[in-house]
């Protein structure tokens, strides 16, 4: 195809993948009215046609990125549940952050007791008393949001070195309004953050606060704070145990035999460079095996299609286009037939053994010789050969029919297979052949086994970095709910251990006396939410055809680590509190 020219394909309205139609509307023009003349067209192209079920509609130029996932994307995208599953994951973060707060805050009113008291006893009102807890959390949120965004400034470059972030060309914008809509959030936060403690100080009576607030038991009928603790936990679990699966799915990914030869393979990017010029400097240089030019690197994320028709039946069968050099330059063995020859290639392809049995042939020396009609060509095309199946797409898919087609306008990179045993030599020979052919262009190259790691660590590496980093946020906060609940409970029972220790109980005992109840809250977090995690991550990873499994390892791994948090923050206060002075804690009774 020549330059600013457009494809003979696009001329025709079975043609629905090879381009992109934009219309700007007059002003005043709603959408629904130019989609009401879009079912009139569709109707009257698509409708006399079999098999054929088509539609237009709109799309504003704003919600392509990130949008809903289409098919036929322009370009790199992020469909628009990515970023409302990675709002969702702040939202618990934040909202488990409130709730700890106010756990913390409960349990520090004992201490707090004699001032809600003292205040109270010289004219304080209830209303005073709530509005002043409610702006100390109000502050915190403020202050919290100050330190915030200087972590921010820290982290922005980590997040902007994601791949997903490089590929989209994300910046994180700053403004002076993007600033004051976060303060207002953190506002908001410590305000709901707040309300409940500054309810409970508020509403105890002045005599009560002087004496003691041990007896005080908030919310013991309803549960609420071990239920909030019990989801923590179980949210932990969760995130823990996916974040090692994403890890496992992306390491097998990348280890996966893909069916050709990815270790000693250099893909080059042709660009502006001449093909036939810069394979035959190549292949002056003895520490480079093997030189093919191909449309696309197999197994990264990209692939084609065309439709063959049998009769009245049209099957889709993927496409990949290569010159005679591609199977000895995989490794791909040929079943039946031959390959291309130096004297024809057009009108010839080779096909797999998938599409083989796609197209009804009983054998690959049956298929051979064969006549296939493409929708969008005028001539047959023949079949040559069959090679072995391999994986040329990602390992989301089952390996699809496929045919290799010799094509040199669709050729966009060359792929150099080396000698392993002289890497870094094989290296400066194709920059020296490419500095003679180019001297004035970039080269771009990469192993393809690297290539492919790359896409694998595109789709899952930036994913198991993100929800790592906020796996152990949510393991943080679950201790440190945990925590407040624990200090609570201990200074609640403090004269109760007392008492049981000078009438001669072990700290051992005390220790397992205050430690049970919140060890039977992590049990049940860890029973509640087993299955729900096998099952919520067997459910995304059916999504692909190949995929880990889910042993009995990831799920022991995961409860231990949120075991052991959990026991620590447990033993830690709970010793502390059974090895307190007797005498200190009852001096006053």
């Amino acid at each position: 195809m020549k330059q600013g020219t457009l494809d003979s394909s696009l001329d025709t309205w079975l043609d629905r993948s090879r381009g992109w139609t934009y219309v700007k509307l007059e002003p005043g023009v709603s959408p629904a009215s130019i989609e009401s003349h879009l079912d009139v067209l569709g109707h009257a192209q698509y409708d006399e046609i079999e098999n054929m079920d088509a539609t237009f509609f709109l799309q504003n130029l704003g919600a392509i990125n990130p949008g809903p996932m289409m098919g036929n994307q322009i370009g790199p995208g992020m469909p628009i549940v990515m970023v409302w599953f990675l709002v969702a994951l702040a939202l618990i973060v934040i909202i488990s952050s409130a709730f700890n707060y106010t756990n913390l805050s409960i349990a520090r009113s004992m201490g707090r007791a004699r001032e809600v008291g003292v205040r109270k006893i010289f004219g304080a009102v209830r209303k005073e008393v709530f509005v002043q807890f409610l702006m100390e959390s109000i502050v915190i949120a403020i202050v919290a949001y100050g330190f915030s965004m200087v972590i921010v400034q820290f982290l922005r470059p980590v997040f902007l070195e994601l791949n997903f972030s490089q590929l989209l060309d994300f910046d994180l914008h700053q403004s002076m309004s993007v600033y004051l809509i976060n303060l207002a959030f953190a506002m908001a936060v410590g305000l709901l953050a707040g309300v409940l403690p500054a309810w409970f100080h508020s509403s105890v009576k002045a005599l009560q606060a002087l004496k003691n607030l041990s007896g005080v038991k908030v919310f013991s009928r309803l549960g609420f704070r071990k239920f909030l603790i019990v989801v923590q936990f179980s949210l932990s679990l969760f995130l823990v145990m996916t974040v090692w699966l994403i890890y496992n799915q992306m390491n097998y990914m990348i280890s996966k035999e893909y069916g050709f030869d990815a270790d000693n393979n250099i893909v080059i990017q042709l660009f502006d460079s001449p093909r036939d010029r810069l394979t035959a400097e190549l292949s002056k240089y003895p520490s480079l095996v093997n030189v093919s030019a191909a449309g696309f690197t197999p197994a990264s994320g990209t692939s084609s299609e065309r439709v063959i028709e049998q009769g009245e039946e049209e099957k889709k069968i993927n496409v990949h286009y290569v010159d005679e050099h591609y199977l000895e330059n995989m490794d791909i063995a040929l079943l039946a037939g031959g390959n291309f020859v130096n004297t024809v290639y057009e009108r010839k392809v080779l096909l797999n053994e998938e599409a083989v049995e796609a197209l009804g042939f009983t054998s690959a020396y049956d298929a051979v010789g064969q006549s296939l009609d493409l929708r969008d060509d005028s001539l047959n095309i023949e079949v040559i050969g069959v090679i072995a199946s391999y994986h040329h797409e990602t390992l989301f898919s089952e390996i699809k029919p496929l045919m290799l087609m010799y094509e040199p306008s669709q050729f966009n990179i060359l792929q150099v297979k080396i000698n392993s045993a002289n890497y870094q030599t094989a290296i400066e020979d194709i920059e020296a052949a490419w500095a003679t052919v180019n001297p004035s262009l970039q080269i771009e190259y990469k192993l393809l086994s690297e290539e492919i790691a790359f896409f694998a660590d595109m789709m899952f590496g930036d994913m198991t970095k993100i929800i790592g980093f906020i796996s152990f946020l949510a393991i943080l906060i679950s201790c440190l709910g945990l925590l407040g609940m624990v200090v609570f409970s201990t200074q609640s029972r403090i004269k109760e251990v007392s008492i049981r220790k000078v009438l001669g109980a072990s700290s051992q005992l005390l220790v397992y006396l205050l430690s049970k109840s919140f060890l039977k809250l992590m049990g049940i977090a860890m029973v509640l939410t087993a299955p729900l995690a096998w099952w919520v991550n067997n459910a995304w990873l059916n999504f692909i055809a190949y995929r880990v499994d889910i042993g009995w390892e990831v799920l022991v791994f995961s409860m231990l680590i949120v075991s052991i948090m959990g026991v620590l923050v447990i033993g830690s206060q709970t010793w502390r509190t059974a090895n307190a002075n007797p005498s200190s804690v009852l001096r006053d009774e």
